[in-house]
């Protein structure tokens, strides 16, 4: 099956987990041999969510292995995998927190202004990365107070290099109303800037390298991921009062999927509903 460059390297870093068991003869391998590797991972503090998707990516080598070169393989299952004991939950950032984070990423100027931008439009339109990183200016309609996303900047498996390429699904197809003051900033941003050869708003060609960054950036300022601006901009509209119906028609996901993401938000909801009531009862 035909993988794109990026689930290939992936795919290939996954393994390199496995990499102790390079000298031994795939037919012989043991339980024990492939638990010291799960083993090694926890020791060197990898996240378990990385140890269980490399695992699957093994699994998957050992059975492509079998079927494509009849071998009959030894059983390996009864691996043991540590529970992740973390907080999987997002986070979101109130009102407050998210000005302070805009403002600083907005004020230091050893800060990238592609991070600027994406925090900016990731936050306040709630854009994954790869479709920020394919927005052109042509894009955002300044006079009717929209941004229409219609592609990403991504890697594309027909060349192997970065470029335009169609969204994730065809609810990520959409229009999204944004606020007359971030259409202000991102006009003043571009009348400030060079017009790239695309006429991108984000000038970084590796859309992965933008990400690592900025994740990084973001983790040691703020112990947040770029993505979970996404949540808190979906966050706030739900606990604003907007519908989920809309709220998913403005992420690009499905109703279903927005429901099941957000919904211990209408329960925070509800928990202050309840507590109105009872103070008005008094």
């Amino acid at each position: 099956m035909h993988r794109e460059p990026a689930t290939y390297n992936t795919y290939k870093q996954r393994l390199a987990n496995y990499s102790s068991l390079d000298n031994n003869k795939i037919t012989d391998l043991s339980l024990i041999d492939v638990q010291k590797c799960v083993n090694e991972m926890v020791k060197n503090k990898l996240s378990i969510s990385t140890i269980k998707i490399s695992h699957t990516v093994f699994n998957s080598f050992i059975k492509w292995v079998g079927i494509n070169y009849n071998l009959k393989l030894p059983l390996l299952k009864g691996v043991t995998i540590p529970k992740d004991k973390s907080n999987s939950e997002k986070k979101a950032l109130n009102s407050k927190e998210l000005k302070k984070l805009i403002q600083f990423y907005k004020s230091r100027e050893s800060y990238s202004l592609n991070y600027y931008i994406s925090i900016l439009i990731a936050s306040k339109a709630g854009l994954r990365m790869g479709e920020i990183s394919g927005l052109t200016w042509n894009d955002i309609d300044f006079d009717k107070g929209y941004i229409s996303v219609n592609k990403q900047w991504k890697l594309l498996k027909e060349t192997g290099e970065y470029g335009f390429g169609t969204l994730k699904s065809t609810n990520s197809f959409r229009t999204v109303p944004v606020s007359p003051s971030i259409l202000n900033e991102l006009e003043l941003i571009k009348s400030n800037s060079p017009i790239n050869i695309n006429r991108r708003i984000i000038s970084t060609n590796n859309t992965a390298s933008l990400n690592n960054g900025l994740d990084a950036s973001l983790k040691k300022n703020f112990n947040i991921t770029a993505h979970e601006l996404r949540h808190t901009y979906a966050t706030n509209l739900i606990a604003n009062g907007l519908d989920f119906k809309t709220t998913a028609k403005l992420l690009g996901h499905d109703v279903e999927q927005t429901m099941r993401i957000y919904s211990h938000v209408t329960d925070e909801m509800f928990d202050v509903a309840k507590k109105l009531i009872a103070i008005c009862a008094k």
